[in-house]
């Protein structure tokens, strides 16, 4: 394509924008897609850096890989209820861009991969119902972002799939408000939820509390789930259910004070509760097989635990800057001695250290 120097605003018809149809097109500041457009192809308008104004038809249902990428002057742009995909990289560095409005009919399955990375002028987020999708970095430094919205329930949010911390927006907003309600105080998980997915609840501050609703089917707490919830005090996981606490899901959970850890988990992930340090009580289940490393580093205020006969591993640096001085193991001696405790770089110690008592049995205390 020849484009003029001297053109400001475009008017594209047609099913298809082809590949970098309009990349580097500085001086273009006006964009209007007309209904019959279909498909925004990869790099369509890359690198339009005075664009400031784009109109978007009813009939496209996918915005391609670097579509917006460097439009740093782009301050709004309204996404049609008939798009499914947000592609890679497609608003990456839109730097200017602070709205982005996405309708409660919308079709929006998937927001990929760094979609948004470096809009840090977003302030606000809608996460339709209809995303099951959110790929990696896709929200990464939008460090001005204070509300996300999501229009679904919490049974719909606890399924979306977080590729990673930085895939969800709470990881730097304020808010969360699901179903137009603030997720604020004590939270309720339905029965109906079987797993919490990666990061679903990343950095919630206003969280105190977590509860499940009797009858609860959950049987996985994915990686960093509740991590970052700084005002979190408290969560009784389903003793019935749960067999996996995964990687980091309650990371830094600063006021986290107690923990019950059900009769079904065998497994607590690495990191899983890193660097909790107001954590003062641990009530780990009779069927956890493997404490993962790093579990509860520094985990400051943790001078106590019970560990059941049921644990063959524990890895690396599991109880690493603690401040444990008892552990009541369930077991025998010879049995403690059979676990498979890693240490390799010496960050054991606090285990080792603490006075540990055999044949421990709850009641008895």
């Amino acid at each position: 394509y020849y484009i003029p120097s001297s053109l400001k605003s475009v008017t594209v018809t047609g099913g298809y924008i082809p590949r970098g149809a309009f990349y580097n097109c500085n001086n273009i500041t006006n964009i209007t897609l007309g209904d019959d457009v279909t498909t925004i192809g990869e790099s369509a308008f890359d690198c339009c850096d005075s664009l400031t104004s784009v109109t978007i038809g009813d009939s496209v249902t996918s915005i391609g890989s670097h579509a917006f990428y460097y439009c740093r002057s782009l301050s709004s742009i309204v996404i049609p209820d008939s798009v499914t995909t947000i592609s890679e990289y497609a608003f990456r560095d839109c730097i200017s861009l602070t709205s982005v409005t996405i309708g409660e009919n919308s079709k929006l399955t998937t927001i990929d991969y760094q979609a948004f990375d470096s809009c840090d002028s977003l302030t606000s987020i809608v996460i339709p119902d209809s995303v099951t999708s959110l790929g990696g970095a896709a929200f990464y430094d939008c460090t001005g972002l204070k509300d996300v919205y999501y229009t679904g329930d919490i049974a719909g949010w606890c399924g979306i799939s977080f590729k990673d911390s930085y895939s969800n927006p709470m990881y730097y907003a304020d808010n969360l408000y699901i179903d137009g309600k603030l997720v604020e105080g004590g939270l309720k998980i339905p029965d109906s939820v079987t797993t919490i997915g990666y990061a679903a609840f990343v950095n919630c501050d206003s969280l105190t509390s977590v509860t499940f609703e009797e009858g609860s089917q959950l049987t996985t707490i994915g990686s960093y789930a509740f991590a970052y919830c700084n005002s979190l005090t408290s969560i009784v996981i389903p003793p019935d259910s749960v067999t996996e606490i995964g990687s980091d899901a309650f990371r830094d959970c600063i006021s986290l004070t107690s923990v019950t850890i059900g009769d079904s988990v065998t497994t607590i992930g690495s990191s899983a509760f890193w660097g909790c340090d107001s954590l003062t009580s641990v009530t780990i289940g009779d069927s956890v097989t493997t404490i993962g490393q790093d579990a509860f580093k520094f985990c400051n205020s943790l001078t106590s635990i019970v560990i059941p006969d049921s644990v063959t591993y524990i890895g690396d640096d599991a109880f690493y800057g603690t401040s444990l001085t008892d552990v009541y193991y369930t077991g025998t001696e010879e049995e403690w001695n059979a676990i498979e405790i890693n240490n390799t770089d010496g960050g054991i110690d606090a285990l080792y250290n603490a006075t540990r008592h055999y044949n421990y049995v709850a009641d008895e205390n």
